[in-house]
Protein backbone atom coordinates (compact mmCIF):
# COMPACT_ATOMS: atom_id res chain seq x y z
CA UNK A 1 0.00 0.00 0.00
CA UNK A 2 1.00 3.61 -0.52
CA UNK A 3 2.96 5.00 2.37
CA UNK A 4 5.12 8.06 3.06
CA UNK A 5 6.73 8.14 -0.41
CA UNK A 6 3.35 8.92 -2.01
CA UNK A 7 2.19 11.32 0.73
CA UNK A 8 -0.61 8.98 1.80
CA UNK A 9 -0.87 7.31 5.21
CA UNK A 10 -0.64 3.55 5.50
CA UNK A 11 -3.91 1.65 5.74
CA UNK A 12 -5.69 3.80 3.14
CA UNK A 13 -6.28 0.80 0.81
CA UNK A 14 -4.91 2.76 -2.16
CA UNK A 15 -2.18 0.97 -4.08
CA UNK A 16 0.87 2.97 -5.08
CA UNK A 17 0.55 3.95 -8.74
CA UNK A 18 -3.09 2.90 -9.12
CA UNK A 19 -5.71 5.43 -10.34
CA UNK A 20 -7.66 7.19 -7.61
CA UNK A 21 -11.43 6.92 -7.35
CA UNK A 22 -13.52 9.77 -8.73
CA UNK A 23 -14.64 12.33 -6.17
CA UNK A 24 -18.47 12.59 -5.82
CA UNK A 25 -19.97 16.03 -6.36
CA UNK A 26 -23.50 17.45 -6.65
CA UNK A 27 -26.90 16.35 -5.41
CA UNK A 28 -27.32 13.44 -5.78
CA UNK A 29 -23.51 13.02 -5.79
CA UNK A 30 -21.96 11.78 -9.00
CA UNK A 31 -18.34 10.59 -9.33
CA UNK A 32 -17.18 13.18 -11.86
CA UNK A 33 -14.08 14.76 -10.29
CA UNK A 34 -10.74 13.10 -9.68
CA UNK A 35 -8.78 13.54 -6.50
CA UNK A 36 -5.37 15.17 -6.93
CA UNK A 37 -2.91 14.42 -4.12
CA UNK A 38 0.55 15.92 -3.80
CA UNK A 39 3.06 16.48 -1.06
CA UNK A 40 2.05 19.33 1.22
CA UNK A 41 4.39 22.36 1.19
CA UNK A 42 6.46 23.21 4.22
CA UNK A 43 4.67 25.43 6.78
CA UNK A 44 6.95 28.43 6.21
CA UNK A 45 6.47 28.09 2.44
CA UNK A 46 2.72 28.73 2.40
CA UNK A 47 1.14 32.08 1.51
CA UNK A 48 -1.77 31.62 3.91
CA UNK A 49 -3.50 34.88 2.93
CA UNK A 50 -3.44 34.01 -0.80
CA UNK A 51 -4.77 30.43 -0.69
CA UNK A 52 -8.39 31.43 -1.31
CA UNK A 53 -7.78 33.75 -4.28
CA UNK A 54 -9.83 32.92 -7.36
CA UNK A 55 -7.86 31.00 -10.00
CA UNK A 56 -9.14 33.29 -12.77
CA UNK A 57 -7.86 36.35 -10.91
CA UNK A 58 -4.45 34.70 -10.53
CA UNK A 59 -4.24 34.06 -14.28
CA UNK A 60 -5.35 37.61 -15.06
CA UNK A 61 -2.68 39.16 -12.84
CA UNK A 62 0.00 36.85 -14.22
CA UNK A 63 -1.00 37.78 -17.78
CA UNK A 64 -0.67 41.52 -17.02
CA UNK A 65 2.67 41.12 -15.23
CA UNK A 66 4.06 38.93 -18.01
CA UNK A 67 3.01 41.50 -20.63
CA UNK A 68 4.73 44.29 -18.72
CA UNK A 69 7.81 42.10 -18.31
CA UNK A 70 7.81 41.36 -22.05
CA UNK A 71 7.70 45.09 -22.77
CA UNK A 72 10.72 45.71 -20.52
CA UNK A 73 12.57 42.84 -22.23
CA UNK A 74 11.93 44.40 -25.64
CA UNK A 75 13.15 47.80 -24.42
CA UNK A 76 16.34 46.28 -22.97
CA UNK A 77 16.81 44.31 -26.19
CA UNK A 78 16.95 47.46 -28.32
CA UNK A 79 19.06 49.34 -25.78
CA UNK A 80 21.63 46.54 -25.86
CA UNK A 81 21.38 46.47 -29.65
CA UNK A 82 22.23 50.17 -29.60
CA UNK A 83 25.37 49.44 -27.56
CA UNK A 84 26.46 46.92 -30.20
CA UNK A 85 25.90 49.39 -33.01
CA UNK A 86 27.79 52.07 -31.07
CA UNK A 87 30.68 49.64 -30.73
CA UNK A 88 30.74 49.04 -34.50
CA UNK A 89 30.56 52.76 -35.25
CA UNK A 90 33.42 53.68 -32.90
CA UNK A 91 35.57 50.80 -34.15
CA UNK A 92 35.13 51.85 -37.77
CA UNK A 93 35.88 55.46 -36.91
CA UNK A 94 39.10 54.49 -35.13
CA UNK A 95 40.16 52.19 -37.94
CA UNK A 96 39.66 55.01 -40.47
CA UNK A 97 41.68 57.45 -38.33
CA UNK A 98 44.38 54.87 -37.61
CA UNK A 99 44.02 55.18 -33.82
CA UNK A 100 43.95 52.18 -31.54
CA UNK A 101 43.34 53.86 -28.22
CA UNK A 102 40.35 52.51 -26.32
CA UNK A 103 39.84 49.36 -28.39
CA UNK A 104 39.88 47.21 -25.24
CA UNK A 105 37.16 49.34 -23.66
CA UNK A 106 35.11 49.27 -26.85
CA UNK A 107 35.33 45.46 -26.95
CA UNK A 108 33.63 45.11 -23.56
CA UNK A 109 31.13 47.95 -24.10
CA UNK A 110 28.28 45.63 -25.25
CA UNK A 111 29.06 43.22 -22.42
CA UNK A 112 28.80 46.02 -19.88
CA UNK A 113 25.50 47.12 -21.43
CA UNK A 114 24.15 43.55 -21.25
CA UNK A 115 25.21 43.25 -17.59
CA UNK A 116 23.46 46.53 -16.70
CA UNK A 117 20.31 45.50 -18.59
CA UNK A 118 20.31 42.11 -16.82
CA UNK A 119 20.40 43.82 -13.42
CA UNK A 120 17.43 45.97 -14.48
CA UNK A 121 15.53 42.89 -15.69
CA UNK A 122 16.08 41.12 -12.36
CA UNK A 123 14.74 44.12 -10.42
CA UNK A 124 11.66 44.43 -12.65
CA UNK A 125 10.98 40.68 -12.52
CA UNK A 126 11.05 40.70 -8.71
CA UNK A 127 8.69 43.68 -8.45
CA UNK A 128 6.27 42.35 -11.05
CA UNK A 129 6.09 38.93 -9.41
CA UNK A 130 5.28 40.51 -6.04
CA UNK A 131 2.03 41.77 -7.61
CA UNK A 132 0.89 38.22 -8.40
CA UNK A 133 -0.89 35.70 -6.17
CA UNK A 134 0.87 32.40 -5.41
CA UNK A 135 -0.03 29.61 -3.01
CA UNK A 136 3.56 29.10 -1.89
CA UNK A 137 6.69 31.21 -1.70
CA UNK A 138 8.50 28.61 -3.81
CA UNK A 139 6.02 29.20 -6.64
CA UNK A 140 6.58 32.94 -6.30
CA UNK A 141 10.38 32.56 -6.37
CA UNK A 142 10.18 30.23 -9.36
CA UNK A 143 8.00 32.74 -11.21
CA UNK A 144 10.64 35.38 -10.49
CA UNK A 145 13.45 33.09 -11.63
CA UNK A 146 11.62 32.17 -14.84
CA UNK A 147 11.02 35.83 -15.75
CA UNK A 148 14.65 36.66 -14.97
CA UNK A 149 15.92 33.70 -17.01
CA UNK A 150 13.87 34.50 -20.10
CA UNK A 151 14.80 38.18 -19.94
CA UNK A 152 18.53 37.57 -19.44
CA UNK A 153 18.75 34.84 -22.12
CA UNK A 154 17.00 37.06 -24.68
CA UNK A 155 19.13 40.04 -23.67
CA UNK A 156 22.39 38.08 -23.64
CA UNK A 157 22.11 35.52 -26.43
CA UNK A 158 19.39 37.08 -28.58
CA UNK A 159 20.92 40.54 -29.09
CA UNK A 160 24.33 39.14 -29.98
CA UNK A 161 22.89 36.89 -32.67
CA UNK A 162 20.57 39.64 -33.94
CA UNK A 163 23.58 41.91 -34.54
CA UNK A 164 25.58 39.18 -36.34
CA UNK A 165 22.93 37.01 -37.96
CA UNK A 166 24.72 36.43 -41.27
CA UNK A 167 27.20 33.49 -41.37
CA UNK A 168 29.91 35.69 -42.91
CA UNK A 169 29.75 37.89 -39.79
CA UNK A 170 30.38 35.09 -37.32
CA UNK A 171 34.15 34.68 -37.57
CA UNK A 172 35.28 38.12 -38.74
CA UNK A 173 37.10 40.53 -36.45
CA UNK A 174 34.55 42.06 -34.09
CA UNK A 175 31.93 39.55 -35.21
CA UNK A 176 29.80 37.05 -33.35
CA UNK A 177 32.64 34.93 -31.94
CA UNK A 178 34.56 37.96 -30.64
CA UNK A 179 31.42 39.38 -29.06
CA UNK A 180 30.58 36.04 -27.46
CA UNK A 181 34.00 35.72 -25.82
CA UNK A 182 33.85 39.13 -24.14
CA UNK A 183 30.13 38.80 -23.40
CA UNK A 184 30.27 35.41 -21.70
CA UNK A 185 33.47 36.21 -19.80
CA UNK A 186 31.95 39.38 -18.33
CA UNK A 187 28.44 38.06 -17.68
CA UNK A 188 29.48 34.60 -16.50
CA UNK A 189 32.61 35.25 -14.49
CA UNK A 190 32.03 38.78 -13.19
CA UNK A 191 28.57 38.02 -11.76
CA UNK A 192 29.89 35.64 -9.03
CA UNK A 193 32.45 38.28 -8.10
CA UNK A 194 29.72 40.90 -7.71
CA UNK A 195 27.71 38.45 -5.62
CA UNK A 196 30.73 37.90 -3.38
CA UNK A 197 31.10 41.67 -2.79
CA UNK A 198 27.43 41.95 -1.68
CA UNK A 199 26.64 45.38 -3.22
CA UNK A 200 23.43 45.74 -1.19
CA UNK A 201 25.41 45.58 2.05
CA UNK A 202 27.88 48.15 0.72
CA UNK A 203 25.03 50.50 -0.22
CA UNK A 204 23.58 50.16 3.28
CA UNK A 205 26.97 51.19 4.61
CA UNK A 206 26.98 54.38 2.57
CA UNK A 207 23.39 55.30 3.39
CA UNK A 208 22.79 53.97 6.91
CA UNK A 209 25.75 52.50 8.82
CA UNK A 210 27.83 55.67 8.61
CA UNK A 211 25.14 57.48 10.63
CA UNK A 212 26.02 55.43 13.71
CA UNK A 213 28.65 57.24 15.77
CA UNK A 214 30.15 56.63 19.17
CA UNK A 215 28.24 59.61 20.54
CA UNK A 216 24.97 58.10 19.39
CA UNK A 217 25.90 54.73 20.93
CA UNK A 218 26.60 56.42 24.27
CA UNK A 219 23.18 58.08 24.08
CA UNK A 220 21.50 54.72 23.45
CA UNK A 221 23.27 53.14 26.41
CA UNK A 222 22.35 56.03 28.67
CA UNK A 223 18.63 55.82 27.87
CA UNK A 224 18.43 52.02 28.08
CA UNK A 225 20.38 51.86 31.35
CA UNK A 226 17.80 53.95 33.20
CA UNK A 227 15.48 51.01 33.58
CA UNK A 228 11.69 51.09 33.16
CA UNK A 229 10.35 54.56 32.18
CA UNK A 230 8.51 56.53 34.85
CA UNK A 231 6.65 59.11 32.75
CA UNK A 232 5.26 59.64 29.26
CA UNK A 233 8.34 61.47 27.96
CA UNK A 234 10.64 58.64 29.00
CA UNK A 235 8.31 56.10 27.35
CA UNK A 236 8.48 58.00 24.06
CA UNK A 237 12.26 58.45 24.33
CA UNK A 238 12.80 54.76 25.06
CA UNK A 239 10.58 53.79 22.12
CA UNK A 240 12.53 56.11 19.82
CA UNK A 241 15.83 54.59 20.95
CA UNK A 242 14.58 51.03 20.47
CA UNK A 243 13.36 51.91 16.98
CA UNK A 244 16.78 53.34 16.10
CA UNK A 245 18.51 50.27 17.50
CA UNK A 246 16.39 48.05 15.24
CA UNK A 247 17.15 50.38 12.33
CA UNK A 248 20.90 49.97 12.80
CA UNK A 249 20.58 46.21 13.36
CA UNK A 250 19.07 45.94 9.89
CA UNK A 251 21.79 48.22 8.51
CA UNK A 252 24.52 45.91 9.87
CA UNK A 253 22.72 42.71 8.84
CA UNK A 254 24.20 41.03 5.71
CA UNK A 255 21.93 40.31 2.77
CA UNK A 256 19.99 37.02 2.70
CA UNK A 257 20.52 34.59 -0.15
CA UNK A 258 18.43 35.54 -3.20
CA UNK A 259 17.37 32.09 -4.43
CA UNK A 260 15.39 33.35 -7.41
CA UNK A 261 18.31 35.35 -8.79
CA UNK A 262 20.96 32.68 -8.21
CA UNK A 263 18.86 30.04 -10.02
CA UNK A 264 18.14 32.51 -12.83
CA UNK A 265 21.83 33.35 -13.26
CA UNK A 266 22.75 29.65 -13.31
CA UNK A 267 20.06 28.88 -15.91
CA UNK A 268 21.10 31.89 -18.00
CA UNK A 269 24.75 30.83 -18.00
CA UNK A 270 23.89 27.22 -18.86
CA UNK A 271 21.44 28.07 -21.67
CA UNK A 272 23.58 30.79 -23.26
CA UNK A 273 26.63 28.51 -23.35
CA UNK A 274 24.47 25.67 -24.68
CA UNK A 275 23.06 27.84 -27.49
CA UNK A 276 26.46 28.93 -28.81
CA UNK A 277 28.44 25.79 -27.99
CA UNK A 278 28.12 24.39 -31.58
CA UNK A 279 29.63 27.63 -32.86
CA UNK A 280 32.29 28.05 -30.17
CA UNK A 281 32.99 24.79 -28.28
CA UNK A 282 35.18 26.70 -25.84
CA UNK A 283 31.98 27.98 -24.22
CA UNK A 284 31.45 24.54 -22.68
CA UNK A 285 34.57 25.12 -20.58
CA UNK A 286 33.53 28.73 -19.85
CA UNK A 287 30.12 27.57 -18.66
CA UNK A 288 31.64 24.85 -16.47
CA UNK A 289 34.04 27.31 -14.84
CA UNK A 290 31.28 29.92 -14.38
CA UNK A 291 28.86 27.48 -12.73
CA UNK A 292 31.61 26.05 -10.53
CA UNK A 293 32.65 29.53 -9.45
CA UNK A 294 29.04 30.47 -8.71
CA UNK A 295 28.63 27.32 -6.62
CA UNK A 296 31.78 28.03 -4.61
CA UNK A 297 30.81 31.65 -4.00
CA UNK A 298 27.24 30.73 -3.03
CA UNK A 299 28.41 28.03 -0.64
CA UNK A 300 30.99 30.29 1.00
CA UNK A 301 28.49 33.13 1.44
CA UNK A 302 25.81 30.75 2.70
CA UNK A 303 28.09 29.38 5.42
CA UNK A 304 30.09 32.50 6.29
CA UNK A 305 28.17 35.64 5.37
CA UNK A 306 24.49 35.51 4.40
CA UNK A 307 21.90 36.26 7.06
CA UNK A 308 19.25 33.72 7.96
CA UNK A 309 16.33 33.89 5.49
CA UNK A 310 12.94 34.97 6.86
CA UNK A 311 11.46 31.64 5.71
CA UNK A 312 13.35 28.36 5.29
CA UNK A 313 13.92 27.19 1.72
CA UNK A 314 13.32 23.70 0.35
CA UNK A 315 14.27 21.53 -2.62
CA UNK A 316 11.28 22.47 -4.81
CA UNK A 317 13.16 25.27 -6.59
CA UNK A 318 15.85 22.79 -7.59
CA UNK A 319 13.27 20.33 -8.92
CA UNK A 320 11.44 23.01 -10.91
CA UNK A 321 14.72 24.26 -12.38
CA UNK A 322 15.68 20.71 -13.37
CA UNK A 323 12.35 20.32 -15.14
CA UNK A 324 13.01 23.53 -17.10
CA UNK A 325 16.46 22.26 -18.12
CA UNK A 326 15.03 18.87 -19.09
CA UNK A 327 12.37 20.45 -21.31
CA UNK A 328 14.42 23.23 -22.88
CA UNK A 329 18.04 22.06 -23.12
CA UNK A 330 17.68 19.14 -25.63
CA UNK A 331 15.51 21.16 -28.01
CA UNK A 332 17.83 24.17 -27.73
CA UNK A 333 20.91 22.10 -28.50
CA UNK A 334 19.26 20.46 -31.52
CA UNK A 335 18.12 23.81 -32.97
CA UNK A 336 21.44 25.58 -32.26
CA UNK A 337 23.45 22.78 -33.86
CA UNK A 338 21.40 23.05 -37.03
CA UNK A 339 21.55 26.87 -37.20
CA UNK A 340 25.31 27.17 -36.68
CA UNK A 341 26.50 24.03 -38.49
CA UNK A 342 24.19 23.98 -41.50
CA UNK A 343 26.01 26.84 -43.34
CA UNK A 344 29.23 24.78 -43.21
CA UNK A 345 27.51 21.65 -44.59
CA UNK A 346 27.86 21.10 -48.33
CA UNK A 347 24.95 18.66 -48.55
CA UNK A 348 21.95 20.51 -47.10
CA UNK A 349 19.73 17.44 -47.41
CA UNK A 350 21.99 15.52 -45.07
CA UNK A 351 22.01 18.47 -42.66
CA UNK A 352 18.20 18.54 -42.60
CA UNK A 353 17.96 14.77 -42.03
CA UNK A 354 20.40 15.00 -39.12
CA UNK A 355 18.35 17.86 -37.68
CA UNK A 356 15.12 15.86 -37.91
CA UNK A 357 16.74 12.93 -36.12
CA UNK A 358 18.20 15.19 -33.41
CA UNK A 359 14.84 16.95 -32.98
CA UNK A 360 13.04 13.61 -32.64
CA UNK A 361 15.46 12.40 -29.97
CA UNK A 362 15.23 15.75 -28.15
CA UNK A 363 11.42 15.60 -28.11
CA UNK A 364 11.48 12.02 -26.80
CA UNK A 365 13.88 12.98 -24.03
CA UNK A 366 12.06 16.20 -23.08
CA UNK A 367 8.45 15.04 -23.25
CA UNK A 368 8.38 11.26 -22.91
CA UNK A 369 11.21 10.38 -20.52
CA UNK A 370 10.08 11.18 -16.95
CA UNK A 371 12.45 12.93 -14.58
CA UNK A 372 11.75 10.28 -11.94
CA UNK A 373 13.20 7.58 -14.24
CA UNK A 374 16.40 9.59 -14.67
CA UNK A 375 16.61 10.09 -10.89
CA UNK A 376 16.15 6.36 -10.27
CA UNK A 377 18.75 5.51 -12.92
CA UNK A 378 21.27 7.90 -11.38
CA UNK A 379 20.43 6.62 -7.91
CA UNK A 380 21.01 3.02 -9.01
CA UNK A 381 24.39 3.93 -10.50
CA UNK A 382 25.42 5.74 -7.31
CA UNK A 383 24.21 2.81 -5.19
CA UNK A 384 26.30 0.38 -7.22
CA UNK A 385 29.30 2.71 -6.86
CA UNK A 386 28.77 3.00 -3.11
CA UNK A 387 28.45 -0.78 -2.77
CA UNK A 388 31.81 -1.25 -4.47
CA UNK A 389 33.53 1.04 -1.95
CA UNK A 390 34.73 -0.26 1.44
CA UNK A 391 32.06 -0.04 4.13
CA UNK A 392 32.34 2.58 6.86
CA UNK A 393 31.10 2.45 10.40
CA UNK A 394 27.81 4.15 11.14
CA UNK A 395 24.11 3.60 11.60
CA UNK A 396 22.78 0.64 9.67
CA UNK A 397 19.58 2.41 8.59
CA UNK A 398 20.10 6.03 7.63
CA UNK A 399 16.39 6.43 6.87
CA UNK A 400 15.17 5.38 10.30
CA UNK A 401 12.13 7.44 11.18
CA UNK A 402 12.23 9.99 13.98
CA UNK A 403 9.11 10.46 16.04
CA UNK A 404 7.39 13.85 15.58
CA UNK A 405 7.49 14.56 19.30
CA UNK A 406 11.29 14.30 19.15
CA UNK A 407 11.80 16.03 15.80
CA UNK A 408 9.76 19.11 16.80
CA UNK A 409 12.61 20.29 19.04
CA UNK A 410 14.90 20.56 15.98
CA UNK A 411 12.52 22.87 14.07
CA UNK A 412 12.09 26.60 14.40
CA UNK A 413 8.60 27.94 15.11
CA UNK A 414 7.95 28.98 11.48
CA UNK A 415 8.51 25.35 10.41
CA UNK A 416 5.41 24.19 12.28
CA UNK A 417 1.95 24.60 10.82
CA UNK A 418 0.26 25.57 14.08
CA UNK A 419 2.84 28.32 14.73
CA UNK A 420 3.10 29.64 11.17
CA UNK A 421 -0.56 30.00 10.21
CA UNK A 422 -1.46 33.69 10.57
CA UNK A 423 -4.48 33.01 12.85
CA UNK A 424 -3.14 30.17 14.99
CA UNK A 425 0.17 31.88 15.74
CA UNK A 426 -1.68 34.75 17.46
CA UNK A 427 -3.25 32.41 20.01
CA UNK A 428 -1.70 32.31 23.50
CA UNK A 429 0.70 29.52 24.41
CA UNK A 430 -1.93 27.93 26.64
CA UNK A 431 -4.23 27.36 23.65
CA UNK A 432 -1.52 26.79 21.04
CA UNK A 433 1.72 25.53 22.63
CA UNK A 434 4.80 25.31 20.41
CA UNK A 435 5.88 21.86 21.65
CA UNK A 436 3.23 19.16 21.71
CA UNK A 437 3.03 16.05 23.86
CA UNK A 438 1.01 12.84 23.33
CA UNK A 439 -2.49 13.33 24.68
CA UNK A 440 -2.33 17.14 24.87
CA UNK A 441 -5.52 18.99 23.96
CA UNK A 442 -4.70 22.23 22.10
Amino acid sequence: EAEDCSCLPSGNRLCLGSPLARFPFGSPPKPVFKLSIERAPNPGDIHWEELGVDFGLKLKLQAFTNLRMAFIIVVCFFVTYGFNKLQDFVREAQEDSGGGFGLGLIAVLPAMGVAAANVLLCIVARRETEKEYHDTRTDEEFSQALKMTVGMVVNTAGVTYFCNAQPQEWYRSGGLVDDLISLMLVNSLAVPLMTYLDPAYAVKGLLHRRKLTQEKLNGFNEVLSRGPPSNKEEVQERKRVLDEVEYFKKAYCPSPMNNARRYAVALKTFLCCLIYMPLLPLLALVGFVALSLQYLVDKYLLLRWYSRPPKPANANMSMLSLQVVKLVAPLTLAAASFVFLCPSWSDKTEAWSNFYMALFLALCFSLLLPLSFLAELLGSCLSCLAASLPARGGPSDARSEVDYYEAQYMWSSEMKYHKDQFIYKKLPATANPEYLKPGDQA
